[in-house]
């Protein structure tokens, strides 16, 4: 019998690793109410919730470090969008 990968729920994650996706969320949360440091905290959110979802792969991907991964992207999107539109002259 094969265990299919990531059978075990992301709540039962050891130590640290529980508090990544958590962390991954907050952290994308606050990148839009911070607006000088948005793309910066948007990236260590990213960073995050990557961690979380590539790192023990027994564990299911917790959903707040996939929402946090998402709402970060959104964040460096917008950045990126305004940024180019003040390049641009916009």
């Amino acid at each position: 019998m094969v265990t299919p990968l990531r059978w075990l729920p992301a709540k039962d994650r050891p130590g640290k690793q529980a508090w990544l996706g958590p962390v991954a969320l907050a952290l994308a949360v606050i990148s839009w109410i911070t607006p000088v440091a948005g793309p910066v905290v948007a990236g260590v959110a990213i960073a995050c919730a990557g961690w979380s979802m590539f790192t023990a792969r027994e564990y299911q991907v917790d959903w707040t470090a996939a929402v946090g991964a998402v709402v970060g992207l959104g964040q460096l999107g917008f950045a990126a969008v305004l940024f180019a539109l003040s390049v641009t002259g916009h």
